[in-house]
């Protein structure tokens, strides 16, 4: 018989009035808001009561949702083979060092004009930039994260992006001039090669999902959230998912910042986990975000050095749960 106690939140869906809840649970009131249980809470419990709740979040149900919604998008949209695709698109070349950069940029393209899913399932040399230009779905066909190598955890995914080349940029980004939504990046191993500069550089992106990632051998930062743009009300980075992200001999781990005209705002961090040179989260910006068991291992003299470094008047209204 189970008798320990839950320290990380447990998201529940929807509120259930008929049903007891343990403490740290998460439900939504159906209107957007979620509210988290400080104890045991016996069955048809308001979530008014606050000797039993307390609001979590304006987003975290819509987060929820739409997280429920992005694991069915491969079931309802066509698959497009990497290595095997529609004419007159050109197929990858697995396993060598032929640059694949201009062939799959024009596969991303493809699919996110036709609202395809992009399969990828073996390891592809780029020596550029693969940039997001909207609604996008890629997906590697495996991954196990349950028995990955912690050295080399980008080698337990069976769908690697390795870059080639001298130093460059970003491996995938969203492009700066547009307000993307619905991407949907999952179980992909993003090798920089010790010449990408990040390995996910994100400007600006609403309703989206990056999961099961790993990130290995880039010279910057591995998860770089900058929103970029002109207008506040719309160039945000906001009410994404980040999930099971593994960050491997990098220098820098997560960043989030803002500028004058952008923020990074509800979204949720899940299991971040980072074995970097210097620091594993820099937070110079972000408003009302969820991080969920962050863990951190410094490399060489970010031994000495501190994990979560969190700096600027940007950086506000953010809830942490089980640092390591």
């Amino acid at each position: 018989e189970y008798v320990g106690a839950r320290y990380v939140p447990k998201f529940m869906g929807a509120y259930d009035v008929t049903q007891e809840y343990e403490a740290l649970c998460v439900v939504d009131n159906g209107s957007g808001t979620s509210y988290i249980t400080k104890i045991p809470t016996p069955a048809g419990t308001p979530l008014t009561d606050t000797n039993y709740w307390a609001i979590y979040g304006a987003s975290s149900g819509a987060i929820i949702n739409l997280q429920n919604q992005i694991d069915n998008l491969p079931n309802k949209m066509a698959i497009i083979d990497c290595e095997n695709p529609p004419a007159p698109l050109v197929a990858l070349i697995p396993d060598t060092n032929d640059d694949n950069t201009s062939a799959l940029q024009a596969l991303v393209d493809y699919c996110s004009s036709n609202k395809k899913v992009l399969l990828l399932h073996g390891k592809y040399a780029v020596s550029g930039t693969i940039t997001i230009k909207g609604q996008t779905n890629i997906v590697g066909t495996g991954g196990d994260y349950s028995n990955r190598d912690e050295e080399y955890a980008f080698y337990q995914s069976s769908a690697i992006i390795r870059r080639i080349g001298t130093f460059n940029g970003p491996v995938f980004e969203t492009d700066p001039t547009k307000n993307i939504t619905g991407v949907n990046i999952s179980n992909i191993g993003i090798y920089g090669n010790e010449v990408a500069q990040y390995g996910i550089k994100i400007n600006r992106m609403r309703h989206s999902s990056i999961r099961h990632i790993s990130i290995t051998d880039v010279v910057g930062t591995a998860l770089y959230l900058k929103p970029n743009g002109t207008s506040i009300s719309d160039d945000n980075i906001m009410q994404n998912v980040f999930e099971q992200i593994y960050i491997n001999r990098c220098y820098d781990g997560l960043y989030l910042g803002d500028n004058s005209n952008g923020n990074c705002y509800d979204n949720l961090f899940i299991e971040i986990r980072c074995d970097v040179f210097h620091v594993a989260g820099i937070f110079e910006g972000g408003d009302n975000n969820t991080f969920i068991h962050l863990s951190w291992y410094g490399r060489g003299s970010a031994a000495d050095s501190y994990a979560w470094h969190l700096d600027g008047a940007g950086f506000v209204s953010n809830v942490f749960y089980h640092l390591q």
